[in-house]
């Protein structure tokens, strides 16, 4: 038997992937070579004869797999597959699928713990004061026997105001035990913050008893609320008015997973009544933003554009699994992440 030829569309490190050029025949296109999406038709040309697509963001749909008559395997760097590839009507006509689950879990998990200590420690917000006007009406004058640098100490400085929490008295409450909450559970346990678990299915995924609670029960108890479910398992809004009125008006909000899966409206009010003390998201409702967006003006919000799943190791790991799958496929040996 030949060599598999391979489309590989997908951003990855190419030097790896020619380490097996004499196994497989690859072909690079698209998004992973220029950073520009293939033109719809060029990319049904390029499937038709080829046995295995390695893609991200490109659509596979009936009318890519019905002109691709070799193909044999889909590779889908990414966790969230339904997204971008029919994949029913793959399996339909023969063809295994499979995803890169858990690539970024690390990564993910990393900017929820920066996002999380940014919060407690009011680091953007006051970046943001000691660039406005208004930081040099919130303080009084310095005593002359203080000989420290402080930008005031009567009770609007910024010393008194932003004065944050600490790790050893903060509990963060994960809703969703998936890949990256348990990446998160374990930085937050090796820092010395106590954590809460809330998962709709726990079973057998190593909760202890003493940390699970169920939802209601997490949101009043944690300082900090983190969400991690699978945009995949979940139709529309999981958190909004109901679930911010649960928690105490001293916590924060965190959201590293998919902006649908919270009700915007209900976060910019839940802000500007100060239901909740604050929030970070890396995710919106709408991507990218134009700028026009009502959420932008809501008060004590960080928002990041969707970086939290992006770093050098994710790019590594990835590679590395869709290397794994190919190499799997061609022994033909069961694939670890088939859909």
């Amino acid at each position: 038997m030949g060599k598999f030829r391979v489309l590989v569309t997908a951003e990855l490190i190419r030097s790896e992937l020619e380490r097996y050029s004499d196994l497989f025949d690859f072909v690079f296109k698209g998004y992973g070579l220029n950073y520009e999406m293939l033109d719809r038709q060029e990319f049904i040309e390029l499937c038709k004869d080829v046995d295995i697509i390695v893609s991200e963001f490109d659509t596979i749909d009936r009318e890519v797999i019905d002109s691709a008559e070799q193909l044999k395997l889909i590779v889908c760097c990414r966790g969230g597959v339904r997204t971008v590839v029919d994949v029913d009507y793959a399996k339909f006509k023969g063809i295994k699928v499979t995803r890169n689950r858990g690539r970024n879990r690390d990564s993910v998990s990393e900017h929820t713990l920066a996002l999380i200590l940014d919060l407690m420690r009011n680091i953007t917000i006051t970046d943001r004061l000691i660039r406005s006007p208004d930081i040099f009406e919130l303080h009084g004058k310095m005593p002359k026997e203080y000989g420290d640098s402080l930008w005031g100490l009567d009770k609007t400085s910024p010393y008194i105001v932003y004065r944050g929490s600490s790790i050893r008295n903060t509990s963060v409450g994960i809703v969703g035990f998936g890949h990256s909450g348990r990446a998160l559970y374990s930085k937050l346990k090796a820092l010395g913050f106590k954590v809460l678990i809330y998962d709709h299915n726990p079973d057998g995924k190593g909760i202890q008893d003493s940390e699970y609670r169920e939802l209601k029960e997490l949101l009043s108890e944690s300082d900090v609320v983190t969400l991690h479910i699978s945009g995949n398992t979940r139709d529309g809004a999981f958190f909004g008015k109901r679930e911010f009125e649960m928690m105490k008006p001293t916590a924060f909000f965190v959201n590293t997973s998919r902006g649908f899966l919270v009700d915007e409206s209900d976060l910019v009010e839940a802000l500007t009544n100060k239901t909740i003390a604050g929030a970070a998201i890396d995710v919106v409702s709408r991507e990218p933003m134009d700028g026009s967006e009502y959420i932008l003006n809501a008060p004590n919000l960080i928002i990041t554009p969707h970086i939290g799943g992006s770093s050098l190791d994710t790019l590594m790991f990835g590679t590395g699994m869709a290397i794994q799958t190919l190499l799997s496929f061609k022994d033909g040996h069961n694939l670890k992440n088939e859909v």
